[in-house]
């Protein structure tokens, strides 16, 4: 086994109990794939690149309310000034 591919193995492990956005990395299953933890407590399995390049800070559920807190604000409910 080369430097670089010991290194890539230690580094893999390296993300347990880091955080990216929401996401909290609680173990690495294998295959570049870790199960991550939401700030809400909705559990997944996402690929370690998703992680390492903010490709995914949040769950769905995080991400569903977000839309509906902004929906209250958007278009729909802004008063009109001039009619």
């Amino acid at each position: 086994m080369t430097k670089s591919l010991a290194k890539q193995l230690i580094d893999r492990h390296d993300l347990v109990g880091k955080t990216f956005g929401k996401w909290t990395i609680t173990k690495y299953e294998g295959a570049g794939r870790y199960t991550a933890q939401c700030a809400c407590g909705h559990i997944a399995s996402k690929q370690g690149a998703e992680m390492t390049h903010m490709r995914s800070l949040q769950c769905f559920h995080c991400r569903f309310k977000e839309r509906k807190a902004n929906e209250k604000v958007g278009f729909r409910y802004k008063v009109r000034e001039e009619q």
